[in-house]
């Protein structure tokens, strides 16, 4: 009975062994043979002058790790799925090993390269890359992380554009925080520029949605031939999370050679993405052409208005202009000739009119008809 029993687990073994083994084969050294190395502008093993695109997963085959290993880091830097080159002032050879392991075996593949010297003409390069198009980053906790390369660019002195990596090892997006991530830019000399931005981690039902607040903004009058106004000059931002933050000011609208009246838009964005706008008037004058004008002398001949009461009212006075008072009497010998106006602040004394093409130049009569000796003016 025994060994039935014995014989009966170890035909099910057998067929449970089977059955674990039964998956596709992954012949490691096939798949290295798939691996090459990505070059750049037509060029290859032997002439290297630009990094290198370095596989670093292989479709159907999630299981497999891939490493990527450099003979010298000083002439090609390993950063992700990047080779890194630095160009030396004479050819240099060096080798790249690709490492493939799965969960029993692994192997290697290896790659001799040749990195061609800086062709130096002039001075030798010293300028590292210009990294434009980072900004900070404001995620909610367990979000995926997003495109930190959307609209990152660099660009050399000499080489005109190169590539953009990041580093975000410091980044959690699991744990609420700020952390920093790295943007990496090297030029063919090997010049590096770095450039640090935030990742804000918050929780969910802290997502900042408030817009900063945009201060300090005015219209502007510019007379054609003046220099450019400083349109941020006292102007500033603030955001109820991230504090003070950069205004921009967007005068493309503006033209500072043509009389007219220009919209000139302030905006401010934080961290989250929220914007705010505030939009001014930029009259632009020119002061070497004067329109033809014409003279006209209130004589307030259709004002009728009578008691001593401080009233307001209007009346239709010479051209048609429609005028509009308050804080005025009628008793005085005035009346007919002016307006006598109260002097106290409770009147609220004021003569106001809408007139077509503006004034250019305004004078004002005035006495005082009472006999008290107290100031007054206009």
């Amino acid at each position: 009975m025994k060994k039935v029993l014995y014989i009966v687990l170890m035909v099910v073994s057998l067929i449970g062994l089977v059955a674990c083994n039964d998956e596709p084969s992954k012949d490691l050294n096939e798949l290295l043979a798939s691996i090459e190395l990505g070059y750049q502008n037509g060029e290859d093993a032997s002439a290297v002058t630009s990094n290198l695109i370095l596989p670093v997963s292989i479709e159907g085959y999630e299981d497999i790790e891939i490493t990527w290993i450099t003979s010298n880091p000083e002439y090609i830097e390993i950063d992700a799925n990047l080779a890194i080159v630095y160009r030396q002032k004479e050819d240099v050879e060096v080798t790249l090993t690709v490492e493939l392991t799965d969960l029993l075996n692994t192997e290697y593949k290896y790659f001799n390269i040749i990195i061609k010297a800086l062709e130096i003409t002039g001075e030798l390069d010293t300028e590292a890359p210009v990294i434009t198009g980072t900004k900070n980053f404001e995620v909610t906790v367990g979000s995926v992380a997003p495109n930190y390369l959307a609209g990152v660019t660099a660009t050399d002195n000499i080489d005109g554009d190169v590539s953009v990596t990041f580093d975000d090892s410091q980044v959690n997006l699991n744990e609420v925080g700020t952390y920093h991530l790295i943007y990496k830019a090297v030029d063919q000399a090997g010049n590096i520029s770095e450039f640090i931005v935030d990742v804000v981690v918050v929780k969910a039902d802290e997502t900042d949605v408030v817009a900063p607040v945009i201060t300090g903004t005015r219209d502007f009058e510019y007379t054609i031939g003046e220099p450019t106004p400083n349109y941020l000059a006292g102007v500033t931002a603030t955001d109820n999370v991230d504090g003070e933050v950069a205004v921009l000011a967007d005068d493309s609208a503006v033209d500072l050679t043509v009389a007219g009246n220009y919209d000139l838009i302030y905006s401010a964005t934080d961290v989250a993405g929220n914007t705010s706008f505030v939009v001014v008037t930029v009259y632009v004058i020119d002061e070497s052409v004067v329109s033809e004008g014409e003279t006209v002398v209130e004589t307030f001949d259709n004002l009728n208005l009578s008691g001593s009461s401080y009233v307001g009212g209007s009346f239709n006075g010479v051209n048609n202009i429609q005028w509009t008072y308050q804080g005025v009497r009628g008793d005085q010998d005035l009346n007919g000739d002016a307006l006598t106006f109260g002097g106290r602040s409770t009147d609220n004394s004021s003569l106001k009119a809408t007139i077509d093409g503006g004034i250019y130049e305004i004078s004002l009569k005035h006495k005082q008809p009472f006999g008290s000796t107290q100031a007054y003016g206009v």
